[in-house]
Order: C-alpha cells, then structure tokens, then sequence
C-alpha cells in the first residue's frame, strides 16, 4: 500500500453538521466537507466541530431532528457492503478530487435550481390555461341557460 492522504468514513457515525449517516474523523459527512470547500473555507477540526455543534441554537437542532433521513433498505445496505476497500490517495489527487466533486455539485445545484424555475414557469402556464378554460365553459353555459 502506497503513503499518502486517505479519506476515512464512519459509515456509522452522524455528521455534526446536518446528521447524516456517514462521517469523516473531523465530524461531518462528505456533503457538508463539499459545501465548506466551495465557500473557500477549511474544515473544521474535531475538536472545532464539536465545539460549533454545542454552541447551536435549539431550533436548528430540532430542524436537524424533524428532517432526518430515512434508513437505507437492505438493497442500500448490500450495495455499500459490496463497495471495494478504499485506495489511499496523494495530497494532489486528494485535493484534485475534491474540488471537482465540489464543482459537480456546484453544476447539480444550478442544474436543480433551473429545473425549479421550469416548473415554477410551467405552473404559471399552467394557471393560465386553467382561467381560460373556466372562462369560455362559464360562457358556454351562460349561453345555453
């Protein structure tokens, strides 16, 4: 096995960030590591983490709690059990890979924001179709009355 920089997951541990199953040593989940990189800032450190998790207001914890994820079904379980053990990786290609999952999911959002303006777009259309239609049937039947 070559040195260099791996990435460790507790699939069994909950993120201190958002509560998903799945955490790295320094407490959040691959996601919240993403998001942090996009912003241009480091991830926090174990003890940072744990720190910023205390110091959380009530309601965000309770948000947490009220939107938490549902358990994986045996089909997830057996997949992720069948995964292939991790290969170590060097510093360059860690850092390489993590701003281009960082750019993917950059593309992911604006892809999920685009489609929400479609349909944002579309139910409007929609709304109008539907007024017309209730206008000329209550004309139709104003005129056969």
């Amino acid at each position: 096995m070559r040195e260099g920089n791996t990435l460790t997951i507790d699939v069994d541990k909950k993120c201190s960030g958002c509560g998903a199953k799945g955490a790295a040593p320094n407490g959040l989940c691959l996601r919240c590591i993403t998001k942090m990189v996009r912003r241009g800032r480091v991830p926090m450190a174990k003890k940072k983490a744990a720190r910023a998790s205390r110091n959380q207001t009530f309601s965000e914890v309770a948000t947490r709690r009220r939107t938490k994820r549902p358990t994986p079904g045996p089909e997830r379980v057996e997949q992720e059990a069948a995964q292939p053990p991790l290969i170590p990786m060097a510093e360059d290609e860690l850092r390489e890979s993590s701003l281009h999952l960082a750019k993917l999911v950059g593309q992911l959002d604006d892809l999920k924001a685009a489609h929400k303006a479609e349909r944002t777009a579309m139910r409007e259309e929609e709304g109008k179709i539907e007024e017309r239609v209730s206008a000329i049937a209550s004309t139709i039947r104003t005129q056969k009355g």
